[in-house]
Formats: C-alpha cells, sequence, structure tokens
C-alpha cells in the first residue's frame, strides 16, 4: 500500500502532455542532468533532477530566455527579457508594498566557463579534439590541461594516452568576449605534431622543445639521432620547434583525403632566406617551409590535424617498431674496445665459402665508426696448393633506425665489400653483448642468420640472442667459435692438403 501511494505521488509530480505545447514535447531528465534541447543565443541549458519528466524544446526549435520553444533565432530576439530599473526610493515613496527581487546585477549574456552552465563533461570525449600546444600538465596534472583548454574557450580537456601525452580539448567552443561576431562559428583545428614535406613526401615530426634551433641545428639533429631517426629542419619562427623525420612509411598515414597532402603547389626552387620560403608556403595554405640543400631549395610542409583512431593505429606499430630500437646497444656493441667475434651462423650462410673464425676490432670513430674485419681461410696459389690466408680490411659501420628496425650499414674505400659481406644487415635481437643479424631472407622459410658476440662475454646473459636464433632462423646452425682455437694454431701460408669440407664461414 505505501510503495503503491508513493508511486502515485511520483506519478503525480509528472508534467501532463498538454502542459508541452508550442514546440514542446515530454521527456525523462538524462544522467547528466540537464536537458538535451538547442537553446537561443546567451540562453544557459535546463538543470534537472536525473529520470524527472520535463518538457523540452522539440528537435528543430530552440529554448528562449522566457522559456518559450521558437523555431527561429528572429523569435529569439523578441522574448529577451528586460531588468526593470530599481526605483527611486525618497523615504517610502515610490515603494511597492512587494516590491519584485532584483538582482544586484544582470547575469552575464553567456557563461564565459562551462563550469557556469553546470554541464559535465560526456563520459566518451567525442567530436574532433584540439591541440592545446603542449603537454601542459599532462599526463600527471590534469587540472593545468583543463586550465588551458578553458583559456582557449573550450568546456573539456583530456590528456592524450597516445604518442605524446600532450593536452587536447574538445567541446563546444565558448566565445570569448575578445572575439568579433564574425568569428564566433570558426574552429581553429591546430595541429597534430606530425606532418609531411610535399617535396619529398618524408614524413616528420614536431618536437616540444628547440633542441638548439635555430642557433644550433647540430644540436636538434643530435636529439633525432638519440630518438632513433634523422634530423629534418629547424622551426623558422618562434618557438623555433625541432623537427625530426617520422618513424612509419607514408602508407600508414592514411588520413581520409591524402590529396590534400600530395605534391603539386610544393614552393618555389629558389630560395633566398627562410622567411621568403616560409611566407610562400604558408600563402599556398600550407603549414610552413624551410630551405634545404647546398642550392637551397624551398620545402614547404604540412601538419596532420589530431584523429583519434590512427593515434591508436599509430602507437600500436610504432611500438611494434621500437621494440626493434637496437640502435643505441648495437652502437654500444660495435664501440667496444674488445673483439667481436662470429659465435653461431645458419649453416646454409656460406656452404661455398671457406673463410673461418671471423671476428671484428674496434678501430676509431673519426669521422666514422671504423671496425676492422679479419677473416682465416684457404685459397688456391699458382701450384694449386691451398694455403691458409690471414686478411684484414677496415670498414665503415652505421647503424640506423626506421623501417624496417634498426640495420647495419657496411661500406668500404672501395665499392666492393670484402669475404662476401653485404649490405645492409637487419638486427633481430640485440642484448649489451651479443646480437642477430638477418643475413639472407629466404622465400617459403625462417631467415639465415648470424649470432655475433663480444670476446669477453663470460658470466654475461647471451640467452636472448641463442634463443631468438632459436626461434627466427634457418637451422642447422654451425657454432663458428668452436674453431677459433683451431685457427690459431694454423700456420699462415702453410698448405692444407686434407681438406675438411666445412660450412663455417662469414656472416
Amino acid at each position: 500500500m505505501i510503495v503503491a501511494v508513493a508511486l502515485l505521488t511520483w506519478i503525480a509530480q509528472y508534467p501532463s502532455a498538454e502542459c508541452c505545447y508550442n514546440n514542446k514535447r515530454v521527456g525523462f531528465c538524462p544522467n547528466e542532468g540537464y536537458v538535451y534541447e538547442k537553446v537561443c543565443p546567451g540562453v544557459p541549458y535546463q538543470s534537472c533532477k536525473p529520470w524527472s519528466l520535463r518538457c523540452a524544446c522539440t528537435k528543430n526549435a530552440l529554448r528562449r530566455e522566457d522559456g518559450e520553444c521558437v523555431t527561429s533565432k528572429e523569435e529569439c530576439e523578441r522574448g529577451k527579457k528586460k531588468s526593470p530599473k530599481r526605483p527611486v526610493q525618497k523615504g517610502n515613496e515610490g515603494v511597492a508594498d512587494n516590491p519584485p527581487e532584483i538582482p544586484e546585477s544582470p547575469p552575464p549574456a553567456r557563461p564565459t566557463t562551462p563550469e557556469e552552465l553546470e554541464i559535465p563533461p560526456p563520459r566518451t570525449p567525442s567530436g574532433p579534439r584540439y591541440y592545446s600546444g603542449g603537454s601542459n600538465g599532462c599526463p600527471s596534472n590534469n587540472e593545468k590541461c583543463a586550465a588551458s583548454c578553458r583559456t582557449l574557450g573550450y568546456p573539456y580537456s583530456i590528456c592524450d594516452e597516445y604518442l605524446s601525452s600532450d593536452c587536447y580539448c574538445y567541446g563546444q567552443r565558448v566565445n570569448t568576449q575578445s572575439e568579433s561576431p564574425g568569428k564566433r562559428n570558426v574552429r581553429p583545428q591546430v595541429p597534430w605534431p606530425y606532418g609531411k614535406i610535399l617535396r619529398t613526401g618524408k614524413l616528420i615530426q614536431q618536437l616540444r622543445k628547440p633542441y638548439g634551433c635555430p642557433s644550433n641545428v647540430q644540436q636538434c639533429f643530435d636529439e633525432c639521432q638519440r630518438r632513433g631517426v634523422e634530423g629534418a629542419f629547424c622551426g623558422v619562427h618562434t618557438p623555433h620547434n625541432c623537427f625530426c623525420e617520422a618513424f612509419l612509411p607514408p602508407n600508414d598515414w592514411d588520413y581520409g583525403d591524402e590529396s590534400e597532402y600530395k605534391e603539386g603547389e610544393t614552393g618555389p626552387l629558389s630560395c633566398p632566406t627562410d622567411d621568403y620560403c616560409y611566407l610562400v608556403c604558408t600563402s599556398q595554405g600550407h603549414s610552413g617551409g624551410y630551405c634545404s640543400g647546398e642550392q637551397p631549395v624551398c620545402h614547404c610542409y604540412k601538419m596532420y590535424t589530431y584523429n583519434l583512431p590512427k593515434a591508436k593505429q599509430i602507437e600500436k606499430e610504432l611500438n611494434q617498431l621500437q621494440s626493434r630500437n637496437y640502435k643505441e646497444v648495437v652502437q654500444q656493441i660495435l664501440q667496444s674496445p674488445q673483439k667481436l667475434l662470429l659465435v653461431r651462423v645458419s649453416s646454409n650462410a656460406w656452404l661455398a665459402v671457406e673463410c673461418r673464425c671471423m671476428q671484428s676490432e674496434f678501430v676509431g670513430t673519426s669521422p666514422n665508426l671504423q671496425r676492422s674485419v679479419t677473416c682465416h681461410g684457404l685459397a688456391y696459389e699458382r701450384s694449386e696448393e691451398l694455403r691458409w690466408f690471414n686478411r684484414t680490411e677496415t670498414l665503415d659501420f652505421s647503424v640506423k633506425f626506421g623501417s624496417p628496425g634498426t640495420t647495419i650499414e657496411l661500406t668500404s674505400e672501395s665499392d666492393r665489400l670484402p669475404f662476401g659481406l653485404h649490405s645492409p644487415y637487419v638486427v633481430l635481437v640485440a642484448t649489451s653483448t651479443c646480437m642477430v643479424l638477418k643475413v639472407f631472407q629466404t622465400a617459403i622459410e625462417n631467415p639465415i642468420c648470424a649470432l655475433w658476440g663480444l670476446e669477453d662475454a663470460k658470466g654475461n646473459n647471451e640467452s636472448a640472442c641463442f634463443e631468438t636464433m632459436r626461434a627466427m632462423c634457418m637451422e642447422p646452425f654451425t657454432d663458428t667459435f668452436n674453431e677459433i682455437d683451431e685457427c690459431s694454431r694454423k700456420e699462415i701460408g702453410g698448405t692444407y692438403k686434407k681438406i675438411r669440407k666445412s660450412v663455417a664461414g662469414l656472416a
């Protein structure tokens, strides 16, 4: 009985359908606590108790300041209330028996912050996001991010969970007093820190800081190298951000209408100054421009706009790519004063090669990273006798990171690499004392690989290299490390009449 009375009392509080007239409808108040309806300029949203019935304007109507629902903006102006003037009081004269309650000051025409509207942010951010210009407290200080978005006129903020943890704003932008009426509906989308150089098609990423730009370009490029990519250019205007090449190949950056980023208008070939190039590029609708090359050429670039689905995809691909970023550890191995020995190799790598006990020693880093490569082997002389030889060549080593991962490039003073070596080699895995290189990729089987390790690697854990080789590389394997003692006992120039067909050799 009590439940029935309470239910009837609750229902009695509902507005009837008859009271919702003139472009109005009956509906429940949502959990967010405000009525979903369009409003006239300067009219706040109605707050309500969740799950209570309320009259709201129909789909094509707007709520006017006096509560009526109208179908045109002209009718919005007609219903604006005029604040009554406070009567002049002289003693008790001119004072009504029941004077109306007059506020101390009229309410603002439009709240400047969403807090004054008492509108909670949506549970799931939707619509376009706008780059706030930096991290602004993200990812740890959400309030600082929110404050920066309120300054820009946006009601809501969120820290980007992908890639850079920058602060982004979203929601219907609140008009500020400094804006002119002609700009009230403009939503300037600030670019994401990724873009494309139009003339070359290369992808770029804008770092948050100058890192020496514009006076010390090398410091910027060193920072890019530290991140595993090549340097691109310095920003022409303040704050002169440092730009690096981006990780991913162009076909991973599908941002809808890609024609907007194709070559076409790419800027003039001549480049008298960076400022001139920048001005020409921006006048063509691009994000900026810079001069590059011995005979300076103007390069225009265009930055992409933020896109959440692509951010998730790029984050996934970057994580996969970053998991193969062994650039720093490989450079440490190649710059080690210890000998680097060929420890294990896929047997099919050199069935036709007689090169054993291959090793490498550090030479120097000026101007390039150089190492010697030594091979013990057998070769026919004029007497058609096989004789042992020991040959050493000095090569330049260059370690790069990009797609398809970390690679080692070899170059020599001559056009031809010795001992059947080639370039580049893809690094499958690397630790502080060892690395596994992909020598050849077969068509239908696992790749042919070689495992290199530092000479004094006793007590160090090289299990990651051996496990990767077993899991990813073609078997069987030859443990070339076991032949080092045999090579050391051979007399250089001595004959080798009983040839033991060995599969040991080079990587």
